[in-house]
């Protein structure tokens, strides 16, 4: 009989923002990244784990969402968001790709998104985390999507 090494266990979570890292997490607490702590402990709303470089969109691909309307932001960010949360296996998150789906329109426009995948949009937009792309969405959602994601945050603990 072989070892496979010690049964791995859960990560602590050691600040509020930190919880469904690093899907669903806050963006990194600063302190933790400048310090290495932080004088609020759990209570920080920011997330206190490892995170890759941030993804930044550049100046065409944010003028390309600065000047698209509501339904092509919707059609551009919705779809990516409900792969993230597909791939997350769990169960809160079914929620809130039911509530994500009533924003998108069955058929999208095929023209919109050759346009997106020209301007590398695409791309940039599937590397971000769930909760950045909400972010960046901004005021598109009614408060019952942000609900179910604040919920799928506080039960989802699988951390990678």
């Amino acid at each position: 009989m072989t070892s496979t090494g010690p049964p791995l266990l859960p990560r602590i979570v050691t600040s509020n923002g930190s919880f469904g890292h690093p899907e669903t997490c806050r963006p990194p607490c600063v302190q933790i990244v400048k310090n290495g702590t932080c004088h609020l402990g759990f209570a920080c709303g920011f997330c206190h784990m490892t995170h890759g470089k941030k993804v930044r969109l550049d100046k065409c691909q944010r003028l390309m969402l600065k000047h698209a309307d509501r339904g092509q932001r919707l059609e551009i960010i919705v779809p990516i968001i409900i792969q993230k949360l597909e791939r997350l296996g769990d169960p809160y998150s079914v929620k809130v790709i039911e509530l994500l789906k009533d924003y998108v329109a069955p058929a999208s426009s095929e023209d919109w998104q050759k346009k997106v995948r020209q301007v590398k949009l695409y791309r940039s937009l599937e590397r971000m985390n769930t909760t950045a792309l909400l972010d960046l969405a901004g005021d598109l959602f009614a408060s019952d999507v942000l609900e179910a994601l604040h919920e799928l945050r506080q039960n989802h603990f699988s951390f990678e």
